[in-house]
């Protein structure tokens, strides 16, 4: 599902393999709705959040994504499954 959404995206594993602890430090945050859906019905909305990290010395940033159930979302559901995850590193 992921390429289809987002080309460049990786697994925690393959992210922790290029930024390492960044990995940790966005994993921690909060995350904001980012006003996109996906899926036929519009089922999916995605949250993300980000952070600074070095590549080989270049600055990058991380950014992780969830995607949520929308009828869960709109019942007020608090307890999401979040481990269902992507990153990015740009």
């Amino acid at each position: 599902m992921y390429s289809a959404v987002k080309s460049n995206a990786m697994s925690e594993a393959a992210a922790r393999a290029q930024v390492g602890e960044a990995v940790d430090r966005v994993l921690a945050l909060n995350c904001e709705p980012t006003n996109r859906v996906f899926g036929d019905s519009y089922e999916l909305i995605e949250f993300s959040a980000s952070v600074d990290c070095e590549i080989d010395g270049d600055e990058a940033v991380l950014t992780v994504y969830y995607f949520v159930n929308a009828d869960d979302y709109n019942e007020g559901m608090g307890d999401f499954n979040y481990s269902d995850c992507m990153f990015t590193i740009e």
